[in-house]
């Protein structure tokens, strides 16, 4: 990746803890192992290692979830590059 940043590091994450989950779903990994994961900041020539659980792993989705099956819900941070910006319902309000 490029530089550490706390956005790209979230989404980053994110994929780590997808392929995580996918691993111990396909039971390459068994639920009681730990997995190490590891973002690697090139440019900063830094590190970032994470040991997680299945029960960890399925915490995380768990959180993330809800807020995918709220599509209600507005996320006004990407308002600005949204195609529906002109005819969004927030707008009206």
């Amino acid at each position: 990746t490029g530089l550490l940043k706390k956005n790209n590091h979230n989404v980053y994450q994110t994929q780590l803890y997808a392929y995580a989950y996918g691993l111990y779903e396909l039971e390459m990994v068994k639920k009681d192992e730990l997995i190490n994961l590891v973002l690697c900041y090139i440019d900063e020539k830094q590190l970032v290692e994470e040991k997680v659980s299945f029960e960890n792993v399925n915490n995380f989705f768990q959180k993330l979830f809800p807020d995918l099956n709220s599509p209600w819900k507005i996320n006004t941070s990407f308002c600005s590059v949204c195609e529906f910006n002109l005819i969004c319902q927030k707008n009206n309000q």
